[in-house]
């Protein structure tokens, strides 16, 4: 069976969805735990209710020679479970599959978080570490965050408020 580079990663967060979803597609709440990425939807509102484009840095990139950066284009969307996007990353070139799910679970939620599609070939392994490293950060930054009682206070006024 060949072997076909991905990376899949699940984090539990001890909130429930629809205060994970609002951290993530919310503007205002992902600049406190994760000011690197820019994305840029057609609507006007502050959260990522639709297709769009975005740009990820990565705060390391000096150190990173197969993803200092990635854009894309969110392909699907479907509040408060499902994000879908593919990737293009500098200065690697290469292109991927990006999944994120939200399960709610009891007390808790799970994410998980799936990328495919990465280039095979000598680097592979060293790419697909590289990545996954920075999707750790990521969600142990965001998984900080959540740890707040007043970050999860604050996030539930935004949703109260609309």
């Amino acid at each position: 069976m060949p072997f076909t580079p991905s990376l899949d990663i699940s984090i539990r967060f001890r909130a429930d969805a629809e205060i994970v979803w609002a951290a993530l597609v919310d503007k205002k709440l992902r600049r406190d735990w994760w000011p690197h990425v820019r994305i840029r939807t057609p609507e006007t509102s502050s959260k990522v209710t639709g297709k769009g484009d975005f740009s990820l840095v990565n705060p390391e990139k000096e150190r990173s020679w197969s993803r200092a950066e990635a854009s894309g284009s969110i392909t699907k969307i479907k509040a408060p479970r499902k994000i879908r996007a593919d990737l293009v990353s500098q200065p690697g070139g290469f292109e991927t599959a990006l999944r994120i799910d939200l399960t709610q679970l009891e007390r808790k939620t799970k994410l998980q978080l799936v990328e495919q599609g990465f280039p095979e070939g000598r680097h592979c392994e060293r790419i697909v570490a590289e990545c996954r490293d920075w999707w750790r950060a990521m969600l142990e930054a965001l998984d900080d965050y959540l740890a707040e009682p007043e970050n999860v206070e604050r996030i539930e006024r935004r949703i109260r408020a609309g």
